[in-house]
This record gives C-alpha cells, structure tokens and sequence, in this order.
C-alpha cells in the first residue's frame, strides 16, 4: 500500500511540499538530500520517516561502517514533533545500531532519548528500509522512496513540509501501514527497543 500511494502521489506531494517550504522564513543551513523512505499508521496517528542523502558516509571511528541520519515525524499532537535517529551501519553484515536519537517535543524542549547502542540483525521495519537506503542507494526509487529535493532544508523545515504538506496530502483513507499509536517519548523507545531486540525495562 505504500508502495502504491507514494508512486501515485510523488508530483502531488512534491507540489505541496514545494509550496510549503517556500511559505517558510529563509534561512542558512547545511546542504540536504532528503528522501521520504517509509511511512506508518492511518489518520491521525500517522509517521513519516525521511533519510538524508547527504548524511550517508564512512563514520570516522570505522571507515567501512556507514552512517545515516533518519528523521520520524509525528502526526498526532500527543507525540514528540520529530525524532532524529542516527545509524551505524555494516552493510554485507546486515547489521545495524542506533548510535543516539533525539526528540524534539513540541513545546519547545528537546530530549536525549537512551539509544540501544549494540549491534543487531536489520529488523523488518522502518530500520530496513534505512538500511537499504543506505547500503543499495541504486534501488532507491524502486523501492519506492520518494526524493524531497537536494538543497538547504534543515530539520524544522523538513517538519514544517510534512506537517502543512503532506499529512493533509496523503489519503487519510487509506492507511499506508497500521501501527499503534504512539503518546511519548517512552511509547518511542519501546517501539525502538522491541525492533532491537532489547529488554523492556520496568
């Protein structure tokens, strides 16, 4: 279904998101490859998962792991604004782990959420799909991820785009993944933890 909605929607939604973005302030930021790689849940507890082109490099400490920084935004308003994730990679491993993720609450206040930081299998999820973005970058569009443009659009105003854009663009009818709804920044990390494989803390 994704699949589906992303193809019929790819001019529409850059429209929209066109339009957004440039209702936004200007302002300077770094260079930016956005993708739209994945997205969950139905009206209005949708997410959706970005991937930055540009962030897609050898990390330092080892220079055959790749790094990757993924964006989730929330639709409902009971949910952080967005979470930035950043991945370690070991592509012909099929490995991965969460190096750190970061909320950033819609009051305002941002919040360093403990990232599960071992390595495990790639799960089937969202993380998979980061995972082929990254290691098999020539498969993007066939796997049906949808670039957002090359350019300046830092995170708040990759948030903005969904938030205004997006959302209201994609059918509320027509789920692109049923997942539960999540309230908090807890709810987020155990949806991490359960990926990962790691235990529930009480």
């Amino acid at each position: 279904m994704y699949n589906n909605i992303t193809l019929g929607l790819r001019k529409r939604l850059l429209a929209g998101s066109t339009f957004a973005l440039l209702s936004l302030s200007a302002a300077p930021a770094l260079a930016t490859d956005w993708w739209m790689i994945f997205g969950t849940g139905d009206t209005p507890n949708r997410d959706l998962f970005f991937a930055d082109a540009q962030s897609v490099k050898a990390t330092q400490q080892d220079p055959q792991n790749t790094q990757l920084t993924v964006v989730q935004v929330f639709e409902s308003p009971n949910s952080p604004n967005y979470v930035s994730y950043t991945l370690e990679l070991q592509c012909a491993q099929r490995q991965l782990r969460v190096n750190s993720a970061t909320a950033y609450l819609r009051a305002g206040a941002t919040t360093v959420l403990p990232a599960p930081k071992r390595w495990v299998p790639v799960p089937k999820s969202w993380l998979e799909h980061g995972y082929d973005f990254a290691c098999a970058p020539g498969k993007r569009k066939s796997n049906a991820m949808m670039p957002m443009g090359v350019g300046s659009i830092d995170n708040a105003q990759l948030v903005a785009i969904t938030q205004q854009g997006l959302f209201n663009q994609l059918p509320g009818n027509q789920p692109i993944r049923i997942e539960s709804k999540k309230s908090s920044t807890e709810d987020v990390m155990r949806d991490l933890n359960f990926l990962l494989g790691a235990p529930e803390k009480k």
